[in-house]
């Protein structure tokens, strides 16, 4: 059995329905992916439409991940999510502010903690800037980025592309970032922070969409 470029890379992925598609990417390219739900299982578990009470999409986009329950009031799990951080190489976080926040810290302190890792936070626009605290589905960011007025016919109402297809560009971008940063650790050792915009990223991709600023690096200013 062949085995996959990522067979040795350990993935902790605390993010939900916005960048369970990176973490699926890195998954199928081999790497041991571990994504933490709190009790009861996270929100996406839940998300329409579902087969028999399982969510498609959840189960899509988090195939050939492993998984684990770690209670956010509980101090040992809380301790436990640091170890985990520690011992990985890449930690996916998403939403703001984010799901390490209700373990008490963050994917930018968690970078600052630990210099080899690379931690990826995926949000909307942005943890920093004007856009930080606003969500947007597919469709907003389609509109937002310009996309719509090369879809359709050339007067009337535009037609929107394919739902999802924004956050699977925007999730192939994010992963790309981050293994780049990975490469780089390989060489040098320093890990990074990357805020991953999925405007940025997805339909506007030619848009500045990431800022990295791990151990030792200075932090860009806002886009």
């Amino acid at each position: 059995m062949t085995e996959g470029l990522l067979e040795s890379v350990r993935v902790l992925d605390l993010g939900g329905a916005s960048s369970d598609g990176v973490g699926r990417l890195f998954a199928d390219l081999g790497a041991d992916v571990l994504k933490i739900e709190p009790p009861g299982g996270g929100e996406g578990r839940t998300a329409l439409p579902a087969v028999g009470g399982a969510s498609i999409a959840f189960a899509v986009y988090n195939a050939n991940k492993r998984s684990a329950v770690l209670d956010p009031d509980s101090a040992a799990d809380r301790q436990r999510l640091l170890d985990l951080a520690g011992a990985a190489d890449i930690v996916i976080d998403s939403g703001s502010p984010g799901a390490a926040a209700a373990y008490g810290t963050s994917c930018a302190e968690l970078a600052d903690r630990f210099g080899h890792l690379v931690a990826l936070s995926v949000t909307d626009f942005g943890t920093t800037g004007p856009y930080c605290s606003r969500t947007a589905t597919d469709a907003v960011l389609y509109a937002m980025s310009t996309a719509l007025s090369r879809t359709g016919p050339t007067t009337g109402r535009p037609v929107l592309p394919p739902e999802g297809l924004a956050s699977g560009t925007a999730a192939v971008q994010a992963a790309w970032a981050t293994l780049a940063a990975y490469y780089r650790r390989l060489r040098d050792g320093r890990g990074d922070y990357i805020d991953f915009s999925r405007f940025g990223g997805g339909p506007a991709g030619a848009r500045p969409a990431v800022r990295l600023g791990g151990p030792g690096l200075c932090r860009p200013e806002d886009a």
